[in-house]
């Protein structure tokens, strides 16, 4: 017995085959470009150039008039270009030779998945029937039987072995039976699109009139995608440490990874899922090539072989930021003009001393409101705020410092409060110069020939050393003035 191909299943292998097939796609897919822009982590960013002839199994898309009349002479082509998340879009913006153009709805998305699982089924049907004569399932015993293999079982632990007896014992085929090679395929293709299909759609576009088999388009598609607060990582460091997974692709991906100015994504690695093999690759201008599961080394041409497993990792890290600098260099500052008001402490001053020094408060006053100033600046990007959030908190605690000290400078001296407020503004002055000084030996090192004092390093690291003992001082020297 022999299953009747309908127009549905032959839609749905039509589908398949131009979404899932590899070997289908390299024939109308000349080459994908991506470009990734890295600048806000609530929000994906991605441009996408599709370079395609229209493949002669295109499907098509009739418009409708009324109830039941349909116009076959408006008649478009309809291109499945890759499988998307069913997630609301901010933007989505499809192009072709400059115009905008539609893409599927909802309810066609939906149909395209019905049709290909309907064409597995059947196939899968046709191959037991065609097997197993005296097997007197029937179609939807077997549509049943597959939707509880697939929704019983964690498919990603099954070796390859129990899926063949699971397969078996849902399709009810004799222990004693070999399983053909075909069938095996196709179980494990009707597994594969309802595991994609569950969470994702297929995203297709429809042409314009005119558009027809053969002809060669670029397709150009821009899209923001929300991201939920669960997919944001926490930064390592001061580093953001991303992955995605390797495009299987047998056709030509070129990926360029842009962000913004101030931050640099370097240390790019393939990694297994496991993480048991790295493998560091070279990537010139932040752009990676790929094709037919092969990352492309264009420098030193050479092949880099990964699998479905394995994963792209970067990271992305500040680079000449000026305000690591200004709270370097300030943190520097402070260090020493509180170990030298601590050495004038230590000996004995006249009252008359104390009551000279209180204009310095309004000096000290306007010092620190210059460091809360850079915070009035124009609102930056979000990843970059991020990483920058750490070196605002060093500027906050010394902006607390400095009006600390201005409070003081206005009290009486040599009282209660007096001596154990300077060592309370010593302790919290010193632990965050240190914590400055650490923040700014660690984006050396990240920035490495990058930097633009780069050169002068020895006499940065130098003076983080003095600045360093001069804390201690500083603590120490708090100790003993409040003791005494």
């Amino acid at each position: 017995m022999r299953v009747i191909v309908t127009k549905t299943i032959d839609h749905g292998e039509k589908v398949y085959n131009l979404v899932f097939s590899n070997s289908c796609k390299k024939e109308w897919v000349y080459r994908v470009s991506e470009n990734i822009n890295i600048e806000d982590l609530r929000v994906f960013k991605k441009y996408v150039s599709y370079d395609i002839e229209i493949p002669k199994d295109a499907l098509y898309w009739t418009p409708k008039y009324g109830d039941s009349q349909s116009n076959i002479l408006n008649r478009r082509v309809v291109l499945p270009l890759t499988l998307q998340k069913k997630i609301n879009m901010k933007t989505i913006d499809v192009k072709v030779d400059g115009c905008d153009i539609p893409v599927t709805t909802k309810e066609y998305n939906k149909e395209n998945k019905r049709y290909i699982l309907d064409y597995i089924e059947s196939k899968i049907f046709q191959i037991i029937q065609d097997n197993y004569p005296e097997n007197t399932v029937t179609k939807e015993e077997v549509v049943n039987s597959l939707n509880k293999l697939s929704s019983d079982n964690d498919l990603d632990k099954l070796t390859e072995k129990e899926l063949r007896n699971m397969s078996q014992e849902y399709l009810k085929i004799q222990n004693n039976s070999k399983i053909p090679n075909e069938l095996s395929e196709y179980i494990e293709k009707y597994l594969n699109c309802k595991y994609l299909l569950n969470d994702r759609y297929i995203f297709s576009v429809i042409l314009p009139l005119g558009y027809k088999p053969g002809m060669r388009i670029i397709i150009k598609v821009y899209y923001e995608i929300p991201q939920s607060s669960d997919t944001v990582k926490p930064l390592k460091g001061l580093t953001y440490n991303e992955c995605s997974p390797l495009p299987l692709d047998e056709f030509s991906r070129h990926i360029l990874y842009k962000t913004i100015d101030g931050l640099r994504i370097t240390n790019f690695q393939i990694r297994s899922s496991n993480n048991k093999n790295c493998t560091p690759i070279t990537v010139l201008n932040n752009s990676l090539y790929f094709k037919d599961s092969n990352y492309i080394d264009a420098m030193h041409d050479v092949y880099h072989k990964y699998t479905k497993d394995d994963w792209l990792f970067y990271s992305v890290i500040p680079v000449r930021q000026g305000i690591r600098r200004w709270s370097f260099w300030v943190s520097i500052l402070i260090s020493f003009s509180l170990l030298i008001s601590s050495v004038v402490r230590l000996g004995e001053m006249p009252d008359s001393f104390y009551t000279k020094t209180a204009p310095a408060a309004s000096t000290i006053v306007a010092i620190s409101a210059l460091l809360i100033s850079w915070f009035s600046r124009t609102e930056e990007e979000p990843i970059k705020a991020l990483i920058q959030e750490k070196l605002k908190w060093i500027l906050v605690l010394q902006s607390f410092v400095l009006y600390s000290s201005a409070a003081l400078l206005l009290m009486t001296p040599r009282s209660f409060v007096w001596n154990w407020g300077w060592l309370v503004i010593y302790l919290i002055s010193s632990l965050t110069n240190l914590y400055s000084m650490l923040i700014n030996l660690q984006c050396i090192y990240l920035e490495g020939d990058k930097e633009i004092s780069y050169k002068s390093n020895i006499i940065v690291i130098s003076v983080m050393f003095l600045a360093t003992v001069a804390n201690i001082l500083l603590i120490l020297l708090g100790i003993c003035l409040a003791l005494r």
